[in-house]
C-alpha cells in the first residue's frame, strides 16, 4: 500500500487599506481542515478551509475581499514539499470569512468560490455587455467582461480547446437576416454566466473556468478519454455505488427554436435509434391476447427549447450535443479512495487531484489480466484462492469469484461529473479522502461506449 503525506497551503491575497486606497498583500497560511468541491461547468467550484486564528494573521473583517490559490500535494520520504504549479488545485474569491471559539481553540473558517461566481453575481447585465451577432466568441467575452465587476484581469483569459481563436462568429448560429438585429436576444434578469452559456451553447460548445482561465471547447473534446486513472475494487477503492436512470434510456432528443421573423419554430431531432426500435405489445383485456401496438418513434423523443438559433445546421449540432451529454447521465454513481495517485489503464501514473468534470476514469472490480485468467477456473473456491494470492482481500475475492462474468462484460469507463476532496490534520495524524461522482455514456444499441 502506498504511503501518503498530505500537505496543503492556502495563499491569500487581501486588499489592505493604504492611504486613500488599497494595497494587495499576499501571504501563506497552513490549513487544518479542507473541503474542495469540483462541480460541472454550469456551477462554481467551492473551497472551504479552516485555519488557526493566529495563522490567518488578521481580523476576518479585513480579509473579506480576498482571493486565494490553494495547493495540495504529498511530501516526499523526508517530509519535504513545496507549493508549485502542478499542485495548484483551486483559484477563487472569498465569499465568507468567519471565526469561532471551540474550547481553547480559536479558528477561522474561509469559504471561496471559483471565478464563475463573479459572473453568477452579475445580474442583471447592462445592455452594453450583451454580445452582438457580429462578435466572435473572443470579442463577445471581452464585451461581457466589461460590465461584470471585478473581472478586468479575466477579460483576456479565454482559452480555446479543439477550435481556433478567436472562435466562430455568433451570427453563424442564426439565419443571415437575424444578424441585422444586432444584439443577441436574452431573457430578462439573467446573470452574466447564463448569457455566456447561452452564447457558447448556440455554437454547440461548452465553457467552464479552470483556475483563472475560461475554457471553451467542444462536447467531444471535453469528454474524450486518453489515459484514464484506474480504480480497482479491493486495491484502492474505499466505497462504490452506481444506479441507472431508466427514464433517460434509449430516447432521442429534439431541439426547437422560435423564429420571430417567420412566426414559426425550427426543429432538429437527433435519434440514433429512429426506425430501429422493436415493436411493443399493447396490454390486452383479461382473457384476450394482447395486440401488437408499435410505439411511434416520435413518442420516443424528448423535446427541449433552445432560443436564439435559426440556423438549421447549428440546431442539429446542438441536438446531438444535448443527446450526448444527456445520455452520459443515464448511469451515475460515486467512488471513493484514499489514494492521491493511481496507475492509468496505459500503465502511467495519474494525479487524481487534477481530475475535473468531463475527465475519464476507469473503475474495475478486478484487473483485466486477472479477469481473463480467473474465468478459466470453474470452481469458485479456486478463483478465490487465485485472487487472494494476487493481492485481493478474502471478502473481496469471494464477491468477485462468484460474479466475475457480470463484473467484466461491460465497459468500465466513466466520465467525471464532480469531485470532492476532504483533508483534516489533528492530533491523531488526520485523514484524507477523494470522492468522485461519475456518469456513464450508454450506447443505445446496448452496452457502454468506449469499452476496454
Amino acid at each position: 500500500m502506498p504511503v501518503y503525506r498530505p500537505r496543503a497551503l492556502l495563499r491569500l491575497t487581501i486588499p489592505l487599506p493604504r492611504g486613500d486606497g488599497y494595497e494587495a498583500f499576499t501571504y501563506d497560511v497552513d490549513v487544518r481542515r479542507v473541503h474542495l468541491e469540483i462541480n460541472d461547468h454550469n456551477r462554481a467550484d467551492a473551497l472551504d478551509v479552516e485555519v488557526d486564528w493566529i495563522d490567518a494573521g488578521v481580523d476576518p473583517r479585513w480579509i473579506a475581499g480576498g482571493t486565494c490559490e490553494f495547493y495540495l500535494g504529498a511530501a516526499d520520504d523526508f517530509g519535504d514539499w513545496e507549493p508549485a504549479e502542478d499542485n495548484l488545485r483551486f483559484v477563487g474569491r472569498m465569499v465568507r470569512p468567519a471565526r469561532q471559539l471551540q474550547g481553547e481553540s480559536l479558528r477561522v473558517s474561509l469559504s471561496f468560490h471559483d471565478y464563475t461566481s463573479f459572473y453568477l453575481l452579475a445580474k442583471p447585465v447592462a445592455s452594453d455587455g450583451v454580445p452582438l451577432y457580429s462578435d466572435t466568441l473572443t470579442s463577445a467575452w471581452a464585451r461581457l467582461c466589461s460590465v461584470v465587476p471585478g473581472v478586468d484581469e479575466l477579460s483576456n483569459n479565454l482559452e480555446f480547446r479543439g477550435l481556433d481563436a478567436p472562435g466562430p462568429q455568433i451570427g453563424t448560429a442564426v439565419a443571415a437576416r437575424f444578424q441585422k438585429l444586432g444584439k443577441v436576444p436574452i431573457k430578462p434578469n439573467v446573470d452574466a454566466w447564463a448569457i455566456w452559456q447561452q452564447i457558447v451553447g448556440m455554437m454547440g460548445l461548452i465553457s467552464f473556468f479552470e483556475g483563472d482561465r475560461c475554457v471553451v471547447t467542444t462536447a467531444t473534446d471535453l469528454f474524450t478519454a486518453s489515459s484514464a486513472p484506474l480504480l480497482v475494487y479491493g486495491r484502492n477503492i474505499l466505497s462504490f455505488r452506481e444506479e441507472r436512470n431508466n427514464d433517460r434510456g434509449l430516447r432521442g432528443v429534439g431541439i426547437t427554436s422560435y423564429d420571430p421573423l417567420t412566426g414559426k419554430s425550427l426543429e432538429a431531432v437527433y435519434d440514433p435509434l429512429a426506425g430501429k426500435r422493436k415493436q411493443r405489445k399493447a396490454a390486452g383485456k383479461k382473457g384476450k391476447k394482447p395486440s401488437a401496438a408499435p410505439k411511434a418513434d416520435s413518442e420516443e423523443i424528448d423535446y427541449f427549447q433552445f432560443p436564439g438559433v435559426t440556423n438549421p445546421e447549428k440546431l442539429q449540432e446542438i441536438a446531438r450535443r444535448v443527446y450526448e451529454e444527456r445520455s452520459r447521465q443515464e448511469l451515475e454513481g460515486n467512488v471513493s479512495t484514499a489514494d492521491m495517485w493511481v496507475e492509468t489503464n496505459a500503465g502511467e501514473t495519474a494525479d487524481l487531484l487534477s481530475l475535473r468534470s468531463g475527465d475519464t476514469i476507469e473503475v474495475r472490480f478486478m484487473d483485466s489480466e486477472d479477469a481473463v485468467f480467473v474465468k478459466q477456473f470453474i470452481s469458485v473456491s479456486d478463483r478465490v484462492t487465485y485472487l487472494v494470492e494476487h493481492g485481493y482481500s478474502a471478502p473481496v475475492a469471494n464477491v468477485i469469484a462468484a460474479n466475475v462474468e457480470r463484473m467484466t462484460d461491460k465497459s468500465n469507463l466513466f466520465y467525471v461529473k464532480g469531485m470532492t476532496v476532504d483533508l483534516e490534520s489533528n492530533e491523531d495524524g488526520g485523514s484524507f479522502q477523494v470522492d468522485i461522482q461519475f456518469i456513464n455514456k450508454i450506447d443505445p444499441g446496448g452496452g457502454s461506449a468506449g469499452g476496454s
